[in-house]
């Protein structure tokens, strides 16, 4: 075979592997050398350090606020002050005065006591036995011989006055002297004189409202006690008027606008710490970042080292520059050199 032979037989092979070695080779050209740092990664670093500075920082921060919050903001500060402001009886106190009851047990114990003066002030069996003796006098039960006395209220001679001596008593019918009347023509508190049945209804009926009547001024005098007693005994057990409510006051007797002094410290304990804890941490922070050369980056709303601030700003202001038109109303500026620029107008 002739060397010309050999070499187109193999000429395609050698074609083949040529196209497969160079971008292998041109790859390897391009890839960083072993052990040299990728694009970025010191950038990438610096910023991880400083931000692991920052964090650091910031629990400086806390540590120093709650150092200084725990010196200026105490219960026993709190409570010295509600004794300056509140001139209670019993007054407060260090420790805190620990309410021994709940507010319902407060007030289920003064309702026992207002029952006792009520039942005092209000004889049950006194009402009952003036009651029976009223009863007896306004309901006597009248009979044949009886001389009485009413009004017709119905029939012929409505509001006729009847005054006589009783001759009959029927069913139906009551005769006068000489006349009679029909049942149904006398009133029910009347006909109670001759008939059992409409006595004892009527007598019945009294009682029941005479003993409404005599409950509605017990309850009316427990109710008037509770009002005017109850902010007072809230008081003797260590409650106080919630002042996160409009109503708040020492005459409130409503038991839903008063809590324990116990919780009311606990409530402006929570209030003053937060309060006073945002003012120092501000004065802390500003404080400690100065100190460490960092500023407060607005536009990131974060704390950075002056110098990565600075960086990020002519970072903005390159972007900002390639972004607006430059010579030849092209963005970026005129075009490189050997590039046709834009056909005259």
């Amino acid at each position: 075979m002739s060397l010309v032979n050999i070499r187109m037989k193999w000429l395609p092979t050698f074609l083949f592997l040529l196209l497969v070695a160079l971008p292998t080779r041109a790859f390897a050209q391009d890839a960083p050398a072993p052990g040299a740092a990728a694009p970025g990664a010191a950038e990438a670093e610096v910023e991880e350090e400083w931000k692991l500075e920052r964090k650091e920082i910031l629990k400086e921060i806390e540590l120093e606020v709650k150092k200084q919050l725990d010196i200026l903001v105490t219960k026993e500060k709190i409570v010295k002050e509600q004794l300056v402001k509140w001139r209670l009886e019993p007054p407060w106190a260090w420790p805190i005065q620990k309410s021994p009851k709940t507010i319902a047990q407060v007030e289920a114990d003064l309702m026992k006591v207002l029952e006792a003066e009520a039942a005092k002030k209000f004889p049950i069996k006194q009402h009952q036995k003036r009651v029976a003796e009223e009863v007896e006098q306004k309901f006597k039960m009248s009979g044949v011989g009886d001389q009485v006395a009413f009004t017709v209220r119905g029939g012929r001679g409505t509001n006729t006055n009847i005054d006589g001596t009783v001759q009959a008593i029927t069913a139906e019918r009551i005769r006068i002297r000489q006349r009679w009347v029909h049942r149904d023509d006398i009133p029910e508190e009347y006909q109670a004189m001759f008939y059992e049945e409409v006595n004892a209804k009527m007598r019945k009926e009294y009682v029941e409202r005479e003993q409404r009547i005599y409950d509605a001024k017990v309850e009316n005098f427990k109710f008037e006690q509770r009002q005017d007693r109850l902010p007072g005994e809230l008081l003797k057990a260590f409650y106080v008027p919630d002042r996160r409510q409009k109503n708040a006051s020492l005459r409130n007797p409503n038991p839903e606008a008063w809590i324990s002094r116990e919780e009311t410290v606990n409530l402006l304990y929570a209030v003053m710490r937060k309060a006073v804890g945002d003012k120092l941490r501000k004065e802390i922070t500003e404080a400690k970042f100065k100190e460490a050369e960092y500023e407060y980056v607005t536009e990131l709303k974060e704390w950075m080292p002056i110098d990565v601030a600075e960086d990020w700003r002519a970072a903005q202001a390159a972007k900002a520059a390639a972004a607006q038109p430059g010579e030849g109303g092209m963005e970026g500026g005129p075009p490189p050199e050997g590039m046709e620029g834009p056909p005259p107008m």
